[in-house]
């Protein structure tokens, strides 16, 4: 009977530890975020169906309106970079 009801208490003092020491882990933990602008090449599409395919696809609208002829386009991008070495 002993070990039935020291069992629970092992188990929430181990869990308490786990969760504890995760804790501090997780403050150690810095990070940066960088934001810049970049250009990619993109296939521009156009005319979508405002009727949504019943089909494995759906609630997806379709865009009937593509492109074979690539452009130049700038996006701002985000880098977002977490440090894991103290």
């Amino acid at each position: 009977m002993l070990k039935i009801s020291l069992c629970p208490k092992i188990s929430i003092v181990v869990l308490s530890l786990i969760i504890y020491v995760s804790g501090i882990r997780a403050q150690s933990l810095t990070s940066t975020i960088k934001t810049y602008k970049r250009t990619f090449t993109t296939y521009p599409f156009s005319d979508p169906n405002p009727i949504a395919n019943v089909d494995k696809i759906y609630p997806y609208f379709r865009f009937d309106g593509y492109t074979d002829t690539a452009t130049q386009q700038t996006w701002t991008t985000v880098n977002w970079r977490i440090n894991t070495s103290n």
